[in-house]
C-alpha cells in the first residue's frame, strides 16, 4: 500500500498519530497498542513493528489483528496495552456516552491515550463547514453523507471537556493541530467533486500521493479543523515536550479563522464547475442521441425501400413460375 495515496483527511490524522507515538515510545521498542473505531485498519501501515489490536462494530474475521467491539465495553484488562488510539470517532459518540468513552480509553492504556477529533471550535465554523458539504455531496451525488450527519446529529465534542476529564483523573495532557482548516475543506471539496468526473477520478491517488508528500507538515498548525489530545499518566518529560511541538507548525505560521464566505465561494464554484461539466456531457449525450435518430431514420427507409423491392421481385412473372414450381 503506498500510505501516501490515502484520502488527505486519513493521512493527516493517521500519520501525526505514528509520529506521536514514535516520540512516546522513547527506549521502548515495540509497543502494544489499541485502536478503538479504526476499521478498516489503517495505522499498522503507519506502525508496521510494533503490535496492534484494531476494534469496531464492523463483523468482518478476515482483518488479521481485527477485533469487533463495542467502544463502551472493550473486551480487554486493565492496562492491557501501552497506548489507546481513537482517530475521528469521538464525534460520532453520543454526547452523554463520550465521558465513559474516554474511561475506557484510559483504562486499557497502561502509559498514554490519543484522542484525535474535529472539536467545537466555539464559533460554529467547523460545524457549518460540515454542513456545506454535507449539502454539497446530497445534491451532487445524490446520497446523504454518513459521517458528517452525525457530526451534526451528535454536535461536535468540546476540547475542554476532553483535556478536563483526564485532568481530573491526574494525567498530563498535550494538544496538537491537524489539518490547516482552509486547505483542508478545500482538499475535502475537490475530493467530492472529482468523484464526478471519471478521467480526474484516475488521477486523484496521485493528486493525493502530492499533497500528502508535500503538505502533511505544514498543515499541522491553526487554525485546524482537528486537534489531537495526547493524555500520559506520568508527567512529560522535557524532551518529549519539545518533540511533540514537532508534528505542529510554528505559531507564526497560524493564521485566523477565514470567513465562512471562503467556504460557501469555494462550494458554489465547485457546484458551478460541475453543473457546466454535466451540461457539457448532456450536450454531447444528445448530439449522439440526434445522430442515432438518424442512423435509425436511414434504417427505416432502407428497410421500407427493400420491402417494396420484395413485393415487385413477388409480383414479377418469373418469381410467380418459380414460385409454382417450388409448390408441384
Amino acid at each position: 500500500m503506498n500510505l501516501f495515496e490515502l484520502p488527505v483527511d486519513q493521512f493527516q490524522r493517521y500519520r501525526i498519530t505514528a509520529d506521536v507515538i514514535n516520540v512516546l515510545r522513547g527506549e521502548k521498542g515495540k509497543m502494544r497498542i489499541v485502536e478503538v473505531g479504526g476499521y478498516p485498519p489503517r495505522l499498522g501501515h503507519f506502525l508496521p513493528d510494533d503490535d496492534l489490536v484494531v476494534t469496531d462494530l464492523t463483523n468482518d474475521a478476515s482483518e488479521e489483528g481485527y477485533i469487533q467491539a463495542d467502544a463502551l465495553d472493550l473486551p480487554f484488562d486493565d492496562k492491557a496495552f501501552d497506548a489507546a488510539v481513537a482517530l475521528d470517532v469521538l464525534e460520532h459518540i453520543p454526547s452523554g456516552d463520550r465521558g465513559k468513552f474516554a474511561a475506557e480509553l484510559a483504562r486499557v492504556a497502561r502509559r498514554f491515550v490519543i484522542i484525535a477529533a474535529p472539536f467545537d471550535d466555539g464559533k460554529g465554523i467547523i460545524s457549518s463547514a460540515e454542513k456545506l458539504l454535507l449539502d454539497f455531496v446530497t445534491d451532487v451525488h445524490g446520497y446523504e453523507h454518513q459521517y458528517f450527519n452525525e457530526h451534526l446529529k451528535y454536535g461536535l465534542p468540546s476540547i475542554e471537556n476532553i483535556i478536563g476529564y483526564f485532568h481530573q483523573d491526574g494525567w498530563q495532557v498535550h494538544t496538537l493541530p491537524n489539518g490547516y482548516f482552509p486547505r483542508w475543506f478545500a482538499t475535502i471539496l475537490a475530493e467530492y467533486a472529482i468523484e464526478s468526473n471519471v478521467k480526474l477520478k484516475e488521477l486523484l491517488p496521485k493528486l493525493r500521493e502530492y499533497y500528502n508528500y508535500h503538505f502533511y507538515k505544514d498543515d499541522n498548525r491553526e487554525p485546524a479543523y482537528r486537534h489531537v489530545v495526547v493524555a500520559a499518566r506520568d508527567e512529560f518529560s522535557d524532551t518529549e515536550r519539545v518533540a511533540l511541538s514537532g508534528p505542529a507548525a510554528s505559531p507564526s505560521q497560524s493564521a485566523e479563522w477565514p470567513p465562512m464566505e471562503y467556504a460557501a465561494a469555494l462550494v458554489e464554484l465547485a457546484r458551478l464547475n460541475l453543473q457546466a461539466s454535466h451540461e457539457a456531457r448532456i450536450e454531447g449525450l444528445e448530439h449522439d442521441l440526434a445522430a442515432r435518430e438518424e442512423e435509425i431514420a436511414h434504417l427505416k427507409k432502407y428497410a421500407s425501400e427493400l420491402e417494396d423491392f420484395v413485393k415487385k421481385v413477388k409480383s414479377a412473372l418469373p418469381y410467380r413460375i418459380y414460385e409454382w414450381l417450388l409448390k408441384r
